[in-house]
């Protein structure tokens, strides 16, 4: 189909902005307000691809302890990490990526990250994305406060499809028969620090675009007055942030914890 073929509905229009938006979704998930919010989550889509969101309802505390477990877990040995091994999971995918193990843009960039990934609690292996996860067995807290979150984000991007289904002018309840046993698969990521000049083959991740319908990001408090300060966000926005995630449509393209 060339462009010339699409209805003038479907055509894209190029609008400017100058930060990244805040989306309160609190009055969609009261429901005291959700048609508005699904006008802001349409814009925000449209025009650029992210969004921060506030009043999300997942527990400060929460994320602040998920923060701290990963920490824990990335701070241990090597040779702890790796009886972790992704590989020992199979195509479940769980578990321990070393730095380096993974290679997001193979033609230029080597990915300077470790990261540790979970997903849908399973007894066995069942196909791709689903089978048991591997938990540490020397950090106090870590299955418990790590999968929580898993859980709480579950939540959460459930509720923001709802508001996305809104957005396309479906009915709230668009994806729920479609979305039933979703992968919900969740990263903790560590990020290296890089000093003097920083080279183009050797960065945190290279250029990539995430699968799956949304990606929940949880920031540390550095990288968001990174972004603040590069513009990303304004200063007006500063403070809403540091309570926020980042969402991000999948259909476009530190320590992080990708829920």
């Amino acid at each position: 189909m060339t462009k010339s073929d699409l209805d003038d509905r479907l055509r894209a229009q190029r609008q400017s902005f100058d930060k990244i938006p805040i989306v309160d979704v609190g009055p969609l998930l009261d429901d005291s307000g959700a048609s508005g919010v699904a006008k802001d989550i349409r814009w925000a889509f449209e025009n650029v691809g992210f969004m921060y969101v506030k009043n999300h309802s997942v527990p400060a505390q929460l994320v602040d302890d998920t923060f701290a477990q990963a920490r824990a877990f990335f701070d241990q040995p090597l040779e702890e990490k790796l009886k972790l091994h992704m590989a020992n999971s199979g195509v479940a995918l769980r578990g321990y990526v070393e730095i380096f193990g993974e290679n997001t843009d193979p033609t230029n960039t080597k990915d300077l990250k470790e990261c540790f990934d979970i997903g849908p609690e399973r007894p066995t292996l069942e196909r791709p994305f689903f089978g048991p996860n591997q938990w540490p067995s020397a950090l106090p807290g870590f299955r418990e406060t790590v999968f929580g979150y898993h859980q709480a984000m579950k939540d959460l991007a459930t509720k923001l499809l709802r508001g996305v289904a809104l957005s396309l002018d479906l009915s709230r309840d668009f994806f729920d028969s479609r979305v039933t046993d979703p992968i919900t698969y969740q990263r903790l990521l560590r990020y290296p620090t890089q000093s003097g000049r920083v080279e183009e083959n050797v960065i945190g991740i290279g250029a990539h675009v995430d699968y799956g319908s949304l990606t929940i990001l949880a920031q540390v408090v550095t990288l968001r007055r990174v972004i603040a300060e590069l513009g990303g966000v304004g200063e007006d926005s500063a403070d809403l942030v540091a309570d926020g995630l980042s969402i991000r449509d999948d259909e476009r393209k530190a320590i992080t914890c990708h829920g």
